[in-house]
């Protein structure tokens, strides 16, 4: 499987430096990729999650093996720094934070869908 294309969105939030759009082999897509600043100031890439009914989070997608997860951590970090850079050159640039919403309509983190029945009361 081939990175194809990696988009990235910066974010002026506590720890949220970016959201990021990776595209596999020209026909697959994974939204809400983010590139989070640790307390040590560390970069470091979270997959986009939901939150069980527990309090917990469980990854929706992610790297299966060490090393694809490393590929595309490393892709998904150089592109982030070179559109750091880009901000950096360009007065213009505005960053969004996280009450913005995206050009395309999505919102940074998507509330969650209202509960279905799947099954009949009875």
């Amino acid at each position: 499987m081939e990175i194809t294309e990696v988009k990235v969105r910066l974010w002026d939030d506590k720890r949220l430096r970016a959201l990021v759009t990776v595209v596999f082999d020209n026909c697959f897509v994974v939204r809400n990729i983010k590139v989070i600043e640790g307390r040590d100031e560390k970069l470091f890439v979270a997959m986009p999650s939901r939150r069980l009914s527990n309090g917990t989070y469980s990854d929706l997608a992610h790297p299966i093996n060490r090393e694809f997860r490393h590929e595309m951590e490393s892709k998904i970090l150089n592109a982030y720094l070179e559109e750091l850079d880009l901000a950096r050159d360009d007065p213009d640039y505005v960053m969004r934070s996280i009450s913005q919403h995206d050009d395309d309509g999505d919102d940074p983190e998507p509330s969650p869908p209202e509960p279905r029945r799947w099954f009949s009361k009875r």
